[in-house]
């Protein structure tokens, strides 16, 4: 299954936003090559575990770089953010 598929298939329990990266050179290596891919940014706002989100996705080309989870005092509820970035042709 696709990460858009999924999150649009939660309505309202989960939000995903994706922003293109585009590509920058390492000032370092102004030469290196521009790679074949594109890169997009994404934030998941969710009610779900990101375990029980994130199962049985295919995760290939997706990097998640953190995981915050906040609690609402007056409902005890909680929440997560979930940001990363997708790689793909």
């Amino acid at each position: 299954m696709e990460l858009t598929s999924l999150v649009q298939g939660m309505h309202d329990a989960a939000t995903l936003t994706i922003t293109p990266k585009p590509f920058t050179p390492d000032p370092e290596k102004p030469d290196a090559p521009i790679p074949h891919w594109t890169t997009n940014a994404f934030v998941i706002q969710t009610k779900f575990p990101p375990e029980r989100l994130l199962r049985g996705i295919n995760t290939s080309g997706i990097r998640v770089f953190e995981i915050v989870t906040n609690l609402t005092p007056e409902t005890a509820e909680l929440a997560w953010t979930i940001n990363g970035e997708i790689y793909g042709h």
